[in-house]
């Protein structure tokens, strides 16, 4: 029987570790967030942010900007909390309006201020083994793993996603794990690869590309994709209703990678703090 990973428990196991954290620091972790024109999701995102953050200790500093924002207005908002003594994170909410290029916004905030940990220079170090602490995604989908408590040493997984530093980067933090992972495109060629992994883990962006019988019987299956539905809902990646049937723990669409994104974001806001102190 199929259970589901439960990403909003496992979340608040994590939040309600960092307030006594943040009680050792002599003042309260400075998260800084960037909101760049109305995208609906990325306004739902950046509100269950603050949220959480407000409810562990976390000073969350939101600006907002226009659709039609300049390059250099970014930068320089970003160059600003760079210089802020009292900022120990920045985020800029992706995704950013066709107008502006992701990467050299990404790029322009420090590496050590760095809190989603996909800085160039941190996938780097994290690529490299100089880095122990892998991009908060990422970390927070091994620890989705993890707690199915499922022996997956020695096994193989498939990545269903482009390739990309995510995808390089969780190859790695699952081979820290002792799986052998590969990541396979979204154009619908996963099956033979799925259909004979312990672990599938799928961030393709199409509503419920993955169905059953794409899965091994008794494996785990995480569900990145977040598709909005025309009733304000939204779907995964992975058809649960098919899946259930095969795979031995799923995570759900929402409820499990969502939630557990939050907390290793502002679980890496308090570590960019304690950094800060040492």
């Amino acid at each position: 029987m199929t259970q589901f990973i439960n990403g909003r428990r496992l979340a608040q196991h994590i939040l309600d570790k960092l307030p006594a954290r943040i009680r050792k620091l002599p003042r309260p972790p400075g998260l800084a967030v960037l909101l760049i024109g109305h995208n609906p999701a990325s306004e739902l995102y950046v509100k269950l942010k603050r949220q959480s953050a407000e409810r562990v200790g976390v000073r969350f500093s939101l600006e907002r900007r226009p659709e039609g924002v300049g390059r250099s207005n970014v930068l320089g908002q970003i160059d600003a909390w760079n210089a802020d003594p009292e900022i120990d994170g920045i985020l800029v909410q992706l995704p950013l309006p066709k107008t502006l290029k992701e990467q050299p916004v990404i790029e322009r905030i420090h590496p050590e201020k760095d809190v989603d940990g996909f800085h160039p220079v941190n996938t780097g170090r994290y690529l490299s083994g100089e880095r122990t602490n892998p991009p908060g995604l990422v970390e927070g989908i091994l620890r989705l793993i993890v707690s199915t408590r499922v022996s997956i040493n020695g096994h193989q997984a498939t990545i269903v996603a482009r390739e990309s530093v995510f995808s390089r980067c969780l190859e790695h933090g699952l081979a820290m794990l002792g799986v052998l992972a590969r990541t396979v495109p979204t154009d619908g060629s996963h099956h033979n690869a799925t259909i004979n992994s312990d672990v599938v883990v799928v961030a393709a962006g199409k509503p419920k590309l993955i169905v059953g019988e794409d899965l091994k019987p008794g494996s785990v299956v995480i569900d990145v994709g977040i598709n909005p539905l025309p009733d304000g809902g939204v779907v995964g990646d992975v058809d649960t209703d098919t899946a259930s049937k095969m795979a031995a723990w799923v995570s759900p669409v929402p409820g499990g990678v969502g939630p557990m994104t939050i907390a290793m974001l502002l679980e890496n806001t308090v570590r960019l703090a304690e950094k800060n102190e040492t």
